[in-house]
């Protein structure tokens, strides 16, 4: 059974464009360098912690990098800061929302706000 559902994955797999290597790279530098509100929100999401739900962090879906994303559920999780309140975010945000609705994808905004200490 174990073959067959590895078999399935490769099949599935197979399917897919391979991603550019700049925007993997960009990904990988995003979950490195990830804000504190991300890292909290991490906490919570990562193993199954959210009702079961599998998320990933940084997940590339050409040609963006989404803060965090469960497939199975097919919804995005950004985590909007301040750059998203002016205009050139508020478009940018915009043209992404766009994107993943017509990829069949869900979105959750959540605000990032900074803490005063």
């Amino acid at each position: 059974m174990r073959a067959a559902t590895q078999a399935a994955k490769d099949k599935n797999h197979s399917k897919k464009a391979a991603l550019p290597e700049d925007l993997k790279s960009f990904a990988r530098e995003l979950r490195h360098g990830q804000t504190d509100a991300e890292r909290a929100l991490w906490q919570v999401l990562r193993g199954r912690r959210m009702a079961g739900a599998r998320f990933r962090r940084q997940h590339p879906l050409e040609p963006y990098v989404l803060d965090f994303y469960c497939h199975d559920l097919k919804l995005a999780i950004e985590l909007d800061g301040g750059q998203h309140n002016a205009e050139q975010g508020r478009t940018h945000d915009e043209r992404r929302s766009a994107f993943l609705a017509s990829q069949g994808e869900g979105r959750a905004d959540l605000m990032a706000v900074a803490r005063e200490e």
